[in-house]
């Protein structure tokens, strides 16, 4: 038979060892609750690469304005998923940049500095640019080569904020009939 002392040290290693137990069961939470944010955030960058390639595509072969039809779409994306994006676009030597963002950019193209406040675009002829948002203290140098698209997305979930660049191409994809 076991004396009291003996159980009460057998009730001490059973707490510690529950206590031990439920910590660890946090932190795998925790590390799990990360990785699914990431992976939404790919997934939502993801899927608005494929409604735009779907929705250029079709401006194309259907001699759409591709400038309106992207606008449209980013636009539409923006309103439905909540998440930030700044988008370019080069087709017939234009340059289209839309700021979907919640500040104001500032995009450097050539010698010319022009600032494009949130909801609105800008239309240049440069290919490259410096784009400057000065919230997340990002300067980014951006080239873009004909019938090209690269985006720069932006999502908050809880209090974390993510910044991701697309596609991971160097010069963003191609967009053809």
């Amino acid at each position: 038979m076991l004396s009291k002392m003996e159980k009460r040290g057998q009730f001490y290693i059973m707490a510690a060892l529950i206590i031990v137990t439920g910590l660890f069961s946090l932190a795998g939470v925790s590390v799990w609750h990360k990785t699914s944010k990431e992976k939404g955030i790919n997934w939502i960058s993801r899927n608005f690469m494929l409604e735009l390639e779907q929705a250029t595509q079709y401006a194309l072969y259907s001699e759409q304005d591709i400038f309106d039809v992207i606008e449209n779409v980013s636009r539409n994306f923006y309103n439905y998923s909540k998440s930030e994006l700044l988008v370019f676009y080069r087709h017939e030597n234009k340059t289209k940049i839309i700021n979907l963002l919640d500040e104001d950019i500032y995009v450097l193209a050539g010698r010319k500095e022009a600032r494009v406040r949130r909801g609105q675009s800008l239309e240049t002829r440069a290919n490259e640019l410096v784009v400057t948002m000065a919230r997340e203290k990002i300067r980014k140098r951006i080239k873009i080569e004909e019938e090209r698209i690269k985006f720069i997305f932006k999502q908050k979930l809880g209090n974390e904020r993510y910044v991701m660049e697309g596609p991971r191409q160097e010069n963003g994809w191609r967009m053809s009939k």
